[in-house]
């Protein structure tokens, strides 16, 4: 299915761009019920609630929990590639309440992973959610044969990515296929994650067009600089560089996700912490 009117905003060139009432979002963010008290709650007493509203935030997961936004969609299972069924299931669910409530744009991310909100925010104005959107880093290969081409490039989940409204309506058909699609046609280690997964079927079922933001970063900013007290060790990033960002993944252990909320917020310029094996690993 094409989209042949699918085209960004445009505000530059003389070009008015058409203004909308600001869309309403969902925010959700992959976890297991092990890291609910490393990384859930670390993310609910920084962006997780100081700038997201109230109820349009959700950790997908495996168990329940009465301290956090829980949507339990499956059973805790030691299978990891059973476990990714946990986004299928979450993706459904969170689409059938979107639909309900208007909802205009869906983010996902790992719960080792740092939305930055304003800049999201910002970037999502930039398009139209009645149209196909799914904007995500579109860079990381998998090799497998796709028509003549061994590679393609799919989208590199752990940083995010935001799907508008049209497209989850578009996508939503083909996510209960989308495991039993997958598992039957590649042998390919790889395929255990949801990330190649995904791309996988929005390609192969769906011919999706992907569009590649180099917003969504895959990395952790910070930087760890040496001090003179072995004991210790600063963090810091310039903020010149990052561009923009939307996301960091790999925000672990969960101490880093504070650590940047304070750096990036000018809550304080630096930040030196004591150097403890038990989280500087």
């Amino acid at each position: 299915m094409e989209n042949k009117i699918n085209e960004p905003r445009s505000g530059a060139s003389g070009t008015t761009a058409v203004r909308r009432a600001p869309p309403s979002r969902k925010w959700n963010s992959n976890a297991s019920g092990i890291y609910h008290r490393k990384r859930c709650d670390i993310i609910m007493s920084t962006w997780g609630s100081h700038q997201i509203p109230y109820g349009n935030l959700h950790f997908i997961s495996d168990s329940d929990d009465n301290l956090l936004p829980i949507l339990q969609v499956m059973n805790k299972t030691a299978d990891y590639w059973k476990s990714q069924r946990k986004w299928i299931l979450g993706m459904l669910k969170i689409f059938e309440m979107g639909f309900k409530q208007n909802i205009k744009w869906y983010m996902i991310v790992d719960d080792d992973g740092y939305i930055v909100v304003n800049n999201t925010l910002a970037l999502v104005n930039q398009y139209y959610h009645d149209q196909m959107w799914l904007l995500a880093c579109v860079a990381c290969p998998h090799p497998y044969y796709h028509g003549s081409s061994p590679f393609f490039l799919r989208i590199c989940g752990g940083g995010g990515y935001l799907i508008s409204s049209e497209m989850a309506k578009y996508i939503l058909p083909i996510l209960p296929k989308c495991f039993n699609y997958t598992s039957s046609k590649w042998d390919n280690g790889d395929m255990k994650y949801f990330d190649v997964m995904f791309s996988v079927c929005l390609i192969e079922l769906l011919n999706v067009t992907l569009t590649h933001r180099n917003e969504f970063k895959t990395v952790s900013p910070l930087k760890q600089i040496k001090t003179n007290n072995s004991n210790t060790i600063k963090f810091s990033f310039n903020r010149e560089n990052l561009n923009n960002p939307i996301t960091f993944h790999y925000v672990k252990p969960w101490q880093e996700q504070l650590i940047i909320w304070k750096l990036y917020h000018d809550i304080e310029t630096n930040l030196t912490v004591k150097n403890n094996s038990n989280w500087l690993t």
